[in-house]
């Protein structure tokens, strides 16, 4: 997962190496399980944590610990309760 990737002892906590974030990387592996699911009666999947509230987004990405794909919403420092507030970023 995203979060795995991510130094927490640091202060600030970090991303903990060089990676290339892929966006198309779980969308193919969702789709890969779309079969299964169908043959299996499986009604719903959820699939994806919508924001990591306790890893506010900074503005360098790759110090930024919602850097992975690891939420479909940033949050903020000032207000992680609010994702839609970092639509800036």
């Amino acid at each position: 997962m995203g979060w795995d990737i991510i130094d927490y002892d640091a202060d600030p906590p970090h991303v903990n190496g060089d990676y290339i974030r892929d966006e198309d990387e779980p969308v193919r592996y969702m789709r890969e399980l779309l079969d299964f699911f169908e043959a299996e009666s499986v009604d719903t999947a959820f699939w994806h944590t919508f924001a990591s509230i306790n890893l506010p987004t900074t503005v360098t990405h790759t110090s930024t610990p919602t850097w992975p794909p690891s939420a479909s919403a940033r949050s903020c420092p000032t207000t992680p309760s609010l994702p839609s507030a970092c639509r800036y970023l």
